[in-house]
């Protein structure tokens, strides 16, 4: 299958290079410089025990080039920052036309609502959603390393019909042949849903805090207020009839239960887990204040919850806390040293 990832950075470049190594036609469209050295030189893939040089990517820095290239996707994969999203798919509905039915879009973005955003341009029955549960930097252009020997793909369709199904079979196939492990789900909210409890652990208080996940987990105050977001999402996925599923490697309710626990043993349980689920990684929403960004996936993670919570008339004020504070900092309306530790 050939394929075209949109937004290649560290997510989008381990895919694409698993791919390329198992014999799918790829391009990449990322930025500068990190295209133009994976163009001359090949992409270096940091797996843990090995390293592999990865030559037979195509490269763009802009969909009009890929468009007016002899490379013909047949699927784009999306893996842009989620506040990117939308962005990014009128570009592609603008710059393919008419021709943009002929495709198939497959998200592996974190948060919720991006599938919706692409099936408003593309349709349910072309839109697919995915999950990544491995750890990925970008450590320099062209470079790029696993951070975790754990972790998998998540699939699931928008909407279940024969075609759905059968494309659904088709990339799990793929993926496979790529050395991802991966699961197909039937229902894609719980995939996500599922997949945000995971994201949300010491994500935005190590922004707010400037502080790494480790040592959130190791403070008694910080701690018992990543309980109280997660227990807040968990209630919120509850009212909105959706089960908590476990993804592979990741048993998500079992996560659940010790966030359930009293905070001495939850904490006592969790806080050397975490630091290896993570790797040496910080967060990724750490990472975009620190890079001063003016945008934040927390719109997408504690935000959603929040504003689902409002719609369900759940009170959410850990993750109201941690929404309106990230979203401030970024703003400037906030200062970011007085919340440092």
């Amino acid at each position: 299958m050939r394929f075209a990832i949109v937004g290649a950075g560290s997510v989008g470049s381990l895919i694409g290079a698993k791919l390329s190594l198992s014999g799918e036609e790829v391009a990449l469209i990322g930025r500068e410089p990190h295209m133009s050295k994976v163009k001359s030189e090949g992409l270096i893939l940091e797996l843990p025990g090995k390293k592999k040089l990865v030559k037979n990517l195509l490269t763009f820095t802009n969909l009009i080039d890929l468009k007016n290239s002899k490379f013909d996707p047949q699927l784009f994969l999306l893996t842009m920052k989620s506040y990117n999203t939308k962005q990014s798919c009128k570009e592609l509905s603008e710059i393919f036309k008419s021709t943009c039915n002929d495709y198939n879009f497959l998200t592996m973005q974190n948060g919720i609502g991006n599938e919706e955003t692409i099936s408003s341009f593309f349709g349910e029955e072309n839109s697919f959603s995915g999950a990544l549960t491995i750890s990925v930097s970008l450590i320099a252009p062209g470079r790029v390393r696993q951070n975790t020997i754990k972790g998998s793909i998540g699939l699931a369709p928008l909407i279940v019909k024969n075609k759905t199904k059968k494309m659904v079979v088709k990339l799990k196939e793929i993926f496979e042949n790529a050395e991802f492990k991966t699961v197909v789900f039937k229902n894609y909210r719980e995939l996500k849903w599922s997949k945000l409890l995971l994201n949300i652990v010491s994500n935005a208080g190590s922004a707010i805090y400037n502080l790494s996940p480790s040592e959130i987990v190791k403070d008694k105050e910080l701690f018992l207020q990543e309980q109280v977001a997660f227990r807040e999402a968990c209630k919120v996925i509850s009212k909105l009839g959706l089960k908590i599923i476990n993804l592979p490697d990741y048993n998500v309710n079992l996560l659940k239960f010790i966030m359930n626990l009293p905070q001495p043993i939850a904490q006592f349980i969790l806080k050397n887990k975490i630091a290896k689920s993570r790797g040496e990684k910080m967060p990724s929403l750490w990472q975009d204040l620190k890079e001063g960004r003016n945008l934040s996936e927390v719109e997408v993670l504690n935000g959603a919850i929040v504003k689902y919570g409002q719609r369900l008339s759940i009170n959410t004020p850990a993750n109201d806390f941690f929404y309106h504070t990230l979203k401030n900092i970024i703003e400037g309306k906030l200062n970011w040293d007085s919340f440092k530790k």
